[in-house]
């Protein structure tokens, strides 16, 4: 016969009797993170799935991500996820935490877990384009005389 199915809720509770932890302990902290989701989901914009908001957090890179959102409110700063390219404050505090170690990664630097890579990208260079762009009814650049839409503009 196949053993019994247990409720999750009384596996949960075997483990918090051996780990010697009070299960009010427990409920608190499963209220404190249920509150913790609630509030970062009314911080998402519509059409955001909480599912994998859950699922980046509980990754490595999501701890870190995590860190770092600590690590700035030690230093009284409130980080800025809105925007898609980071204030130079921010990226100065991040250049910052890449170089501290941290108790939350057993006291290895940000650096160290990133293998040397950054966490958010840095300022991004707007594309230039060396030579003017080519109009359909300009010549051809090629040389071959004839309107670029009738000469290497032709579609196929």
């Amino acid at each position: 016969a196949p053993p019994p199915v247990e409720d999750e809720d009384e596996v949960e509770a075997e483990k918090t009797a051996e780990s010697g932890e009070s299960l009010q302990e427990v409920g608190e902290e499963v209220v404190e993170e249920e509150l913790d989701l609630a509030e970062l989901q009314g911080m998402l914009p519509p059409g955001v799935d909480m599912q994998q908001v859950e699922q980046m957090l509980s990754s490595p890179r999501g701890a870190l991500l995590g860190d770092f959102g600590a690590f700035c409110q030690e230093r009284g700063v409130e980080p800025e996820m809105g925007d898609a390219q980071m204030s130079d404050e921010m990226q100065e505090l991040q250049e910052e935490w890449l170089q501290t170690p941290r108790d939350s990664l057993e006291g290895k630097k940000p650096a160290e877990m990133l293998e040397g890579g950054r966490l958010f990208p840095g300022k991004m260079e707007t594309f230039r384009r060396e030579a003017p762009k080519v109009g359909r009814n300009d010549p051809c650049p090629c040389g071959g005389g004839k309107k670029f839409k009738k000469c290497c503009g032709k579609g196929g």
